[in-house]
């Protein structure tokens, strides 16, 4: 968590992330999470079900059959070099429901905006970056496995941060884990 503290507090954070009934509250509180930690001055878009909020400086919704309104959204904020995209997307059951070469179109053109991005992703047969192989500045997998060097061998990215340590608790996860350390 320290990561997003310490590098990005001055930066604009623009956070993708799914929510439905069916998945993606995990993926909203670690927005919001980020989000409380840095500055709060960030944008959410919601793929699926709009997340109501006060928390962001914007909050856009998508429909999973509209996902071109994505770019429309991103262009509308200014891009320098202190913007991040913080993609969390990754879930099997995303997967199914949309289209991989959609996925793929918006993703391309989101890499035109030149947006730097920041992917939390997951492992095994949930990881978007290694579904669709596709570049991303910064990789984080907030999980203890061994296999690195499946994620690595495609040269498309730099930094990598891999293990429960890079894991995003709540304020509140964080004092009720220090309560019941023994």
């Amino acid at each position: 968590m320290d990561l997003f503290k310490n590098k990005y507090f001055n930066s604009k954070l623009i956070f993708i992330s799914i929510y439905n009934e069916e998945f993606g509250m995990g993926h909203i509180k670690r927005s919001l999470t980020i989000n409380n930690k840095v500055n709060n001055k960030n944008h959410l878009i919601t793929i699926g079900d709009k997340y109501e909020t006060n928390d962001f400086s914007s909050n856009h919704n998508v429909k999973i059959n509209n996902l071109n309104k994505i770019i429309k959204i991103i262009s509308k904020f200014q891009i320098n070099n202190k913007t991040f995209l913080v993609l969390d997307i990754s879930n099997s059951y995303f997967y199914k429901i949309v289209n991989s070469s959609k996925i793929i179109s918006i993703f391309k053109k989101i890499k035109e905006t030149k947006i730097k991005i920041i992917l939390i992703d997951s492992i095994e047969k949930e990881s978007f970056f290694l579904k669709y192989k596709l570049s991303v500045n910064y990789l984080i997998i907030p999980y203890s496995f061994n296999n690195h060097k499946k994620y690595k061998k495609f040269n498309l990215c730099k930094n990598y941060f891999f293990s429960q340590k890079y894991f995003i608790y709540s304020n509140k996860m964080i004092l009720l884990r220090k309560k019941t350390s023994i």
